[in-house]
């Protein structure tokens, strides 16, 4: 099993049993629950069933802000493809198997399986990356932009269909609603409230347009609980309090909000229309096993009679009451007969882990074109001058001379590649070679694997960001070597180990998360045991050749970290403006706070010369980042 095979494997394990859990958790909170004693909530949602919907969202709009319009939508729906291929597979063996896991299983777990891939969103992490797919779909350049115009359309349509639709019952049933004042049935409803441990106060309503119980809201201020204009007993409206309290807790509105997101992705596949119809049968199905615990005969009775007397609207994403007529009877049966059922732990545990496991095998690869594309951008191949070559393979780095320039470019610009669907290594050997091109603009380095080529132009300004791209027919390892010719210098580890990084830390904004941004850099020379050695020109590891920084974002200092310690008394800042007119210099120990550089108030260039050492070799480096303000 691969790396990132086994990777992927523990992660799935872990998440498998912590949601195994949940079931166990959620039932042992429901049926001993004291409110006098007991923090938090009765009941509660089993799966979040907002997160995978976020995740899209907020890396739409994140993708979009760093990469453009095109290419940030593109990089969504290469997801949302994902989506469409794992949400499917998935949702069909739940349909499939749904009378047997009802048969066996209680309420709430089937209810719960519905939310499982509301969890995939993690399968998109770095961490969570697979070796390659198991199979490859190919869609031809002559469809894929269409195909995408229709599926995005669908989308949009489905989505603003179904929100409108909410949005616009909602307003015609609170349009004429007016505040429960009745002191018995206020009762009943704090009281409803303490025993379910609920801290916030929601609103309790009538309307004359409802004929059916039922609950709309996704947020806490937002929620109402909104009854049919009538007379009911104590018992009853204990019931039917009960029954809203169990939706609002569990989220469910949310959940039906989830399954239409998906549903919307997957919107020509009526499967998955299916899928959202029982998904609301099981979510009131869990709620009746739920509202029904420990109670007598007789409770059940009269609570079948009222989801027998109640005739249901659930348009939008609002939970109610009563019992569609296609699924009345087996609700009625379960009220009326209960069985013992099995928890499902274990197989909620089994199946998320199943679902992450089995994710991301099957790919789509579309956009066919050559590499004169993809790598050179349409230019002529003659205005690309290879700096270096270096090939990694059995844990050595070593560095190659081209004999033919032309044909190794025109190699590379003739392969066919496509882009491709899914998070993938293609590590499937250890060879991986750096070509390293110089052109007008800046640097473009290409990375090149059996199946896969990466592409990263390091263009001054230009925001840093790679293409990853699919090769069906594979490198042609033997005609690159018959193309290359190993330096004198073989193996980099027996010459000079990695140089020394500088780090840096602008804030929040600039810095997501806490992570820190490498500088670009230069090793002018190193000293070990008098013996100085100074890096061929164009070397990639020692020469970044490209000036990294921040762009179009406000800030005013920088906190600067270095990977070795200094070697001489301190370092030497040199700011240049923007037009590299005018320059000034800051020592280290000019500094007021240690490492942290007050910037210039203008956009400017800087430059950090320092000598570090690890001890036995002594590091000349140069580090170099750019401030351009807005």
């Amino acid at each position: 099993m691969s790396i990132e095979l086994t990777a992927r494997f523990f992660w799935a394990l872990f998440i498998g049993v912590a949601l195994g859990l949940v079931p166990y958790w959620r039932q042992d909170d429901e049926k001993h629950f004291e409110p006098n004693k007991d923090k938090g909530q009765r009941y509660l949602v089993y799966g979040n069933p907002y997160m995978y919907p976020i995740f899209l969202i907020v890396l739409s709009l994140l993708s979009i802000s760093q990469l453009g319009l095109e290419n940030g939508v593109k990089g969504v729906l290469q997801i949302c493809a994902d989506v469409l291929v794992n949400t499917s597979i998935y949702y069909l063996l739940l349909v499939v198997f749904l009378p047997v896991l009802r048969k066996y299983l209680n309420a709430r777990v089937c209810a719960f399986l519905w939310t499982i891939p509301s969890i995939l969103y993690v399968t998109h992490y770095s961490h969570m990356e697979l070796e390659k797919p198991l199979a490859i779909i190919s869609i031809p350049n002559s469809i894929t932009r269409p195909l995408c115009y229709i599926w995005i359309t669908g989308f949009i349509v489905v989505m603003v269909y179904k929100c409108v639709q909410h949005l616009w019952f909602r307003h015609q049933l609170l349009e004429d609603s007016y505040y429960v004042k009745d002191a018995e049935v206020l009762e009943v409803w704090e009281r409803e409230l303490y025993n379910a441990g609920c801290k916030h106060e929601y609103t309790l309503a009538y309307s004359p347009s409802v004929k059916t119980p039922l609950t709309i809201g996704f947020f806490k201020s937002t929620i109402v609980v909104i009854l049919p204009d009538k007379k009911y007993s104590k018992e009853e409206l204990e019931l039917i309090l009960r029954h809203e309290l169990v939706h609002i807790g569990r989220e469910d509105s949310g959940v039906k909000f989830m399954m239409t997101f998906f549903c919307a992705i997957c919107w020509f596949n009526p499967l998955m229309w299916m899928a959202v119809r029982c998904n609301s049968e099981d979510l009131e199905l869990s709620c009746d096993e739920t509202v029904l615990l420990n109670v007598d005969e007789h409770t059940r009775r009269k609570y079948a009679e009222l989801v027998l007397s109640t005739a249901g609207d659930d348009r939008g994403f609002t939970t109610c009451l009563s019992a569609k007529a296609s699924s009345m009877r087996y609700r009625l049966k379960n009220i009326m007969v209960p069985r013992k059922r099995m928890v499902g732990g274990l197989l909620v545990g089994m199946v998320a882990f199943l679902l992450i496991f089995g994710s991301g095998h099957i790919a789509f690869a579309f956009s066919q074109q050559s590499g004169h594309t993809y790598i050179f951008e349409e230019q002529a191949v003659s205005n690309y001058e290879i700096g270096n070559i270096q090939i990694y393979k059995d844990g050595n780095t070593i560095y190659y001379d081209c004999l033919d320039q032309e044909k190794f470019t025109e190699y590379l610009a003739e392969l066919d590649m496509e882009e491709i669907t899914g998070n993938y290594s293609f590590e499937e050997n250890d060879t991986v070679m750096y070509v390293r091109y110089r052109n007008t603009r800046g640097v473009v380095m290409v990375k090149v694997r059996d199946h896969a080529i990466t592409v990263t132009p390091l263009y001054e300004n230009d925001r840093l960001y790679s293409d990853f791209f699919y090769v069906e027919e594979g490198v042609d390892w033997e005609y690159i070597y018959s193309l290359i010719i190993p330096r004198e210098e073989v193996v980099v580890e027996e010459q000079l180990p990695y140089p020394p990084e500088m780090k840096m830390y602008f804030g929040n904004e600039v810095n997501p998360d806490g992570q820190w941004m490498v500088a670009s850099s230069k090793l002018n020379y190193t000293v070990e045991d008098g013996q100085v050695y100074v890096p061929e020109a164009g070397d990639i590891l020692y020469d970044s050749g490209a000036v990294g920084g921040v762009h179009g974002v406000e800030v005013d200092k920088v906190k600067l970290q270095f990977s070795h310690q200094l070697f001489t008394g301190d370092y030497v800042v040199e700011v240049e403006d923007w037009d590299r007119e005018n320059l000034y210099h800051v020592s280290s120990d000019e500094m007021v706070d240690e490492n942290v550089l007050i910037l210039a108030p203008y956009s400017a260039h800087y430059t950090v010369y320092g000598v570090f050492t690890d001890g036995k070799v002594q590091y000349e480096m140069e580090y170099y980042f750019d401030v351009e303000l807005p």
